[in-house]
């Protein structure tokens, strides 16, 4: 389960970074895309959650905890943007990609079993 997790989390960063690229290039991002970037976050929080609970490693929940900061960051944008009609800041793409990274990190490193305590 926790290999889904990783993969699941690859598959929405890549769609991330599509989407990071269509903004800054001032090319129009469609609705689809950015909502399922969001459900695939959402799935992979669900997995994560259930695998840092069997397994309980610290990093599998700070990968949690940063990735619902992602989640919320990315929340912010979509209602900035979608919903009260304004270009979403760049800082805040920023911002909620690189927290996004540093739940990657701490999930590759539970992974990997290098951080275990």
């Amino acid at each position: 389960m926790l290999y889904l997790a990783l993969i699941i989390f690859v598959m929405v960063f890549l769609g991330g970074l599509l989407l990071a690229y269509r903004h800054f290039t001032h090319d129009t991002v469609p609705i689809t895309m950015a909502m399922g970037h969001g459900a695939g976050g959402v799935v992979g929080l669900v997995v994560l959650y259930f695998a840092a609970g069997s397994i309980g490693t610290t990093a599998l929940w700070w990968a949690f905890w940063l990735y619902v900061l992602a989640a919320l960051g990315g929340c912010s944008v979509t209602i900035y943007s979608r919903f009260l009609g304004h270009d979403a800041p760049r800082f805040m793409i920023v911002g909620h990609g690189l927290v996004a990274v540093l739940g990657c990190t701490a999930l590759t490193l539970g992974v990997l079993g290098i951080v275990t305590a």
